[in-house]
């Protein structure tokens, strides 16, 4: 959602967060690297879309506890809950070994840091942040059928 090299909000993410918090309980976990949490908190907060989560989680060292807090907090299963991360690394590794569904969001500083076999293939890869729509509209459609 938040390009790292521009340090602002991709294109259409408003407009997408505000679209998907009606059907969606939306969680943002976020790892503070060049700024502190209190800093990417505030830039959370001023870019307007904090409204929208049920839940927003930052810290320093580990995304993997945040999103096992998250679980834990929604008292939600992994099965249920779908990863969009620009790194593959951290959250495509974690939704991978953890049965989650997992998007790539393929763009910006980590576009060119490909899955490995510890990593493993996200179940979904895209290249703007917009494409997330018809991916959950679908899927919502196959639960209701």
């Amino acid at each position: 959602m938040h390009d790292p090299e521009t340090d602002t909000l991709f294109p259409g993410v408003f407009e997408l967060i505000r679209e998907l918090s009606k059907d969606y309980l939306l969680v943002l976990i976020s790892l503070a690297v060049t700024a502190s949490s209190e800093k990417r908190r505030e830039s959370i907060e001023e870019s307007g879309i904090a409204k929208y989560f049920k839940l927003i989680l930052v810290n320093e060292e580990n995304k993997d506890e945040m999103y096992e807090r998250a679980l834990a907090e929604l008292g939600v299963k992994p099965e249920e809950v779908a990863v969009v991360d620009d790194q593959v690394c951290r959250g495509i590794r974690w939704g991978n070994s953890r049965g989650a569904m997992t998007i790539w969001l393929k763009r910006g500083k980590f576009a060119d840091e490909l899955p490995t076999k510890e990593t493993g293939d996200p179940a979904q890869v895209i290249g703007d942040i917009r494409e997330l729509s018809p991916i959950f509209i679908n899927r919502a459609c196959l639960k209701d059928s």
